[in-house]
């Protein structure tokens, strides 16, 4: 369904999306408990829905770092990128190299059969809380970090040359075959994001141009969110009428004293200055 119609929202969620997010909820706070001193209790979560696998975790280094736009978001967004924009060149250095090896009549062929087994990609939604949005990539990095990979140069698809950074291929997402010319300029396309503060209109926005699916988050911003209608300037960034793209957002709330462990322990997360852009 194209997400810039806010009929693509969906305002329910299964039990077992719910049970996936507490899942991925737990890792988050415990992963925001551990931020280095000095630095904000924020971290980020980026899962690809298609195999619910994190494949960005990211805490908020913004003060040691000495770069007051690097939120926890903002870089994980990044991260998440920079994988897959490696994923793909490694994919089209195979292809190049499975087509260079092949005769004419081989090339002819094969011109019609896929390359490789993928599944698509389909838009998962929903939470006991806010909305998110899932990206195209499930990247193993295997003999390299992605601190390698940023200085890495990223080309565009069609440039993409063999790199002596090794990551894995075995994706089960779309192949670039499979993505529609415009989806193809998104390399977090559908992703799952899970933060523990509400975003600022800043990281906001990065996931409308990212092309996310649902934002999944814990603690609300009331003076510098960009996600609930009371917060901030009021923007709703996730459902704007003005913007091309929506996506799904959860804020997660427990339920009193029905409340599990697992739920107070989400629950726990650290407040932060009203101040703060999370």
């Amino acid at each position: 369904m194209w997400r810039g119609n806010p009929n693509a929202i969906r305002n329910e969620i299964t039990s077992n999306e719910v049970e996936a997010m507490r899942k991925h909820l737990k890792s988050l706070v415990q992963l925001s408990k551990q931020h280095a001193p000095g630095e904000l209790p924020i971290s980020t979560l980026i899962v690809d829905p298609e195999t619910d696998t994190v494949v960005v975790s990211n805490s908020d280094a913004r003060h040691s770092n000495g770069n007051p736009i690097n939120h926890s978001i903002m870089v994980a967004l990044y991260d998440a990128a920079i994988l897959e924009a490696e994923r793909r060149r490694q994919l089209s250095a195979e292809r190049s190299s499975r087509s260079s090896s092949l005769r004419p009549d081989e090339v002819n062929s094969r011109a019609s059969t896929p390359s490789l087994n993928v599944n698509n990609i389909n838009n998962s939604q929903s939470l006991n809380g806010t909305t998110t949005i899932s990206c195209a990539t499930t990247t193993t990095v295997t003999s390299t970090t992605i601190d390698n990979l940023h200085n890495t140069d990223l080309s565009p698809p069609g440039l993409m040359t063999a790199s002596s950074a090794s990551v894995s291929s075995a994706s089960t997402l779309n192949t670039l075959d499979q993505l529609s010319p415009d989806d193809k300029n998104y390399l977090c396309l559908n992703m799952h994001v899970y933060t523990t503060h509400e975003p600022c209109p800043m990281c906001a926005m990065a996931l409308v141009h990212s092309r996310i699916a649902r934002l999944i988050y814990i603690k609300p911003s009331p003076k510098t969110g960009a996600i609930e209608p009371t917060s901030g300037a009021s923007y709703g960034v996730h459902w704007n009428k003005l913007l091309n793209w929506k996506y799904e957002a959860w804020r997660w709330q427990a339920d009193g004293y029905l409340a599990t462990d697992d739920d107070k322990l989400i629950s726990s997360v650290e407040d932060i200055s009203p101040d703060i852009n999370g």
